[in-house]
């Protein structure tokens, strides 16, 4: 390949991702208010595909679960032992 041809190839592959992410939707990371089941299942239910909610530390004992349905989204928590984040159900 000459360097013509290599310079145009490097243009476009630059120019495919700069509108790939221009026009791609972006991930956001949505934090809930608080490790309790309702706070979790609003931060789920404000999230959009590809997002990631994180359950922030603490303890919380929930009487029923999260329930995610027709989205793809990472459900984190904040690690597990001291600091982390601890799910009673």
């Amino acid at each position: 390949m000459n360097i013509n041809n290599r310079s145009l190839v490097q243009r476009s592959l630059v120019a495919g991702l700069l509108a790939a992410g221009a026009f791609g939707a972006s991930a956001a990371t949505i934090t809930a208010a608080s490790c309790a089941q309702s706070a979790v299942q609003t931060a789920v239910n404000s999230a959009s595909d590809g997002d990631t909610v994180v359950v922030p530390a603490g303890t919380c004992t929930w009487s029923s679960a999260a329930r995610i349905s027709s989205k793809t989204i990472v459900l984190r928590g904040a690690g597990s032992g001291a600091g982390g984040t601890r799910l009673v159900h």
